[in-house]
This record gives C-alpha cells, sequence and structure tokens, in this order.
C-alpha cells in the first residue's frame, strides 16, 4: 500500500515538474538568412536619392546570415582592398528589440555592430543611449562585460575576410541575447572627401531606407546626424592628409 502511495506522489512530482517546465517562457534564438537585391546602391546628391545601380560594389548589401549570437554580413565587393586615402566607408547592423515603423531607425537606435573610421575600422559593438540631441555611443568592454562611454575602450567582437563581416554578439553581463523577434537593419555609406556633392547607401530591408523617412518635408534630426557624422568624418580625414 506504501508502495503505491508512493508510486502515485511521484507520478504527481513528476507531472508537476513538467507542467511548470511549460509554463516557462523559453528564449527562442533565431537562424535565419535576410537577403538584399544587387545592384542597388542609391547615388545621394545632399539629403535625396538621384540615382540606383551599380555603384561602389564594396557596401552593396548581399545578405546577412544570423544563427543565434552570430552574425555573418556579406557585401558585393572585398573591403581589404578599399584605399582610405581619399575615401571612407560605414557599415552597421541595426539591432532593435523593439521598432516603431512609424520613425527613421536613427531616431530610435538601441545596439549594433559598427565598422567606421573613428573605430579605426575595428569591427565593434554598441550600445546607443538616447539624448536630448539624439543618442551617445558606449562601446563593449571585454574587461568590465559592460558597455563603457569611453569607445576607445570597445573591443573588437569579430572579423572582416573579402567581403564578409562576422561578428559574434557578447551575451555576458549587460551583452544581448538575439531573439527571433528582433528587427535587424543593415545600413552602409560610401563617400570621397574629393567628391563634396555625392555620397552612395545601401539599406536592407529597403522600406527601412533613411530617405524613405523625408516624406517631402523636413527631415527628422536622424539624418542631420548622419550627414553630420559623414562631414565631420571628411574633415578629420582632410586634416591628417594635410599634416
Amino acid at each position: 500500500m506504501k508502495k503505491n502511495k508512493y508510486l502515485i506522489l511521484s507520478c504527481i512530482t513528476i507531472l508537476s515538474f513538467i507542467i511548470a517546465l511549460q509554463a516557462i517562457p523559453l528564449v527562442n534564438c533565431l537562424t535565419t538568412t535576410i537577403n538584399d537585391g544587387q545592384n542597388d546602391v542609391v547615388e545621394m546628391t545632399g539629403l535625396f536619392p538621384s540615382g540606383k545601380g551599380d555603384f561602389i560594389n564594396e557596401i552593396d548589401i548581399v545578405k546577412l546570415d544570423i544563427d543565434g549570437q552570430k552574425f555573418n554580413l556579406t557585401l558585393g565587393g572585398d573591403l581589404e582592398s578599399i584605399s582610405f586615402m581619399h575615401s571612407w566607408i560605414e557599415v552597421e547592423v541595426m539591432i532593435f528589440e523593439t521598432y516603431n515603423t512609424s520613425k527613421s531607425a536613427w531616431d530610435q537606435k538601441q545596439y549594433g555592430m559598427m565598422y567606421y573610421p573613428y573605430t579605426d575600422y575595428k569591427v565593434e559593438f554598441y550600445w546607443f543611449e538616447p539624448t536630448t540631441m539624439g543618442y551617445s555611443h558606449w562601446g563593449w568592454d571585454n574587461d568590465t562585460l559592460s558597455f563603457d562611454q569611453n569607445t576607445a575602450l570597445a573591443d573588437e567582437v569579430g572579423s572582416i575576410s573579402a567581403n564578409v563581416i562576422t561578428f559574434e554578439v557578447p551575451t555576458l553581463g549587460e551583452g544581448l541575447v538575439i531573439l527571433d523577434n528582433f528587427t535587424f537593419i543593415v545600413e552602409t555609406t560610401y563617400g570621397n572627401w574629393m567628391q563634396n556633392q555625392s555620397w552612395y547607401y545601401d539599406c536592407m530591408p529597403d522600406q527601412y531606407a533613411e530617405y524613405n523617412y523625408l516624406g517631402g518635408g523636413i527631415p527628422g534630426y536622424g539624418i542631420f546626424i548622419m550627414l553630420g557624422a559623414m562631414f565631420g568624418i571628411t574633415a578629420i580625414i582632410i586634416k591628417k592628409r594635410l599634416k
């Protein structure tokens, strides 16, 4: 009789444990590939697009492969072959835990991989803190497992091989676990400091392109931040060349 009671009690305990496990929300990691059209780089004159086509293969986005925390971004040209003597390039994979489709990505930045002149063309990961004038950059620090406002302390989270940027989003400490309901936007830009009018831009998915938010009216502060950053980078490059 006692054995039967123990058996029934054991069954009830096991059943309760299974039910409890089912009630716990599971972390859904993401495995997917986001593809982009080819030869769709936009030539920009000032704030507005003036043409689309086979421009600057090095910023022509091909696809973004995501496997949990690991990302592979494939571009149309060899990044390692670019000479930055007279030009600059920016590549960013923006990651959003939540995304407002009525706003520009630049007006709601949260996390992102950055490959920029002011990262010395290293693959780094950033958190963006909202401010009254936009946002500030906080770079990932492997030593503290947190984001540090001193971007000089930012550590590399990936590498480049020809036309592929590979990186892994950190999870420890203040890191970020990539879930399947996140929004991902890739933006690339290219400019030449000897050409003042035109610059080049690609975005994936296309509907999130910055110029789509102009709406024929006055642009949000996001587009001005982007242009200001580019012109600032150009000024820095010119200053270095003149020394």
